[in-house]
């Protein structure tokens, strides 16, 4: 097991990296038990139903933060959420397609700094584990990442998460691509973020077969980018 230092956590919601701001952030990953006891059980019998997570943030107020809140507050759909619990390829973290603002509070504190504190609740799609692809880093290249050796393949498809925070010019193209020999003669494209056109977030999906190696790649079209992207193999 790899220990990593809570100083190298990161969230990002939609196209804010708020990791400057935040010194705690709490995914709860819940599911409902509904009772399903009948007579003639020996104890309580429970199934599960829904997922019901939750997403808990404190840190420092400013006024970038407060600027964030406020678009995060006024905007009348969610937003995805990737929080990384290490900066290199591989570490873990979790993800969710769309989260809502559901308390943000904002406290002045007599002989102590500012502080933040909001509440967001995942829409439909709950958290799940995801992997780093590609550390939150400005790009003026194009490239590829350091591959991820996930052991075996798998069937099951893939889902990818990605958030660029700042974006010059050019045309943005991120994609994962797969490979069965660590990209020596094997190398195919996975998936694409097909909305990673400027400052955003943006989600992709792949069917199917899922390769032992996966890897990031970028294209800029001659302008510049900041992003991260991470992954699931389902």
């Amino acid at each position: 097991m790899t220990a990593r230092p809570g100083k190298n956590a990161s969230i990002f919601i939609g196209a804010y990296d708020l990791s400057g701001d935040c010194n705690l952030v709490t995914p709860r990953l819940s599911r409902q038990l509904l009772d399903a006891t009948t007579f003639g059980c020996t104890g309580v019998k429970n199934i599960y139903g829904l997922n019901e997570d939750s997403l808990n943030i404190e840190g420092l107020l400013d006024n970038t933060e407060f600027t964030e809140f406020a678009a995060l507050r006024a905007a009348s759909t969610g937003h995805q959420v990737t929080i990384l619990y290490g900066t290199a390829v591989g570490d873990p973290g979790v993800a969710c397609r769309e989260a809502k603002l559901k308390t943000h509070v904002m406290a002045g504190v007599v002989k102590d700094i500012n502080k933040v504190s909001a509440e967001l609740l995942p829409e439909n799609y709950p958290f799940e584990p995801v992997l780093l692809a590609h550390p939150l880093t400005a790009r003026a290249s194009d490239s590829t990442g350091t591959a991820i050796n996930n052991g075996s393949a798998t069937a099951a498809g893939a889902r990818g998460y990605a958030h660029i925070t700042t974006y010059g010019s050019g045309t943005i193209t991120l994609s994962l691509r797969h490979s069965t020999d660590n990209f020596v003669a094997d190398d195919t494209e996975l998936m694409a973020f097909t909305g990673a056109t400027a400052i955003g977030s943006a989600y992709a999906s792949a069917t199917g077969a899922v390769k032992q190696y996966v890897k990031a790649q970028w294209t800029l079209g001659g302008g510049s980018a900041t992003f991260v992207i991470a992954f699931i193999r389902l």
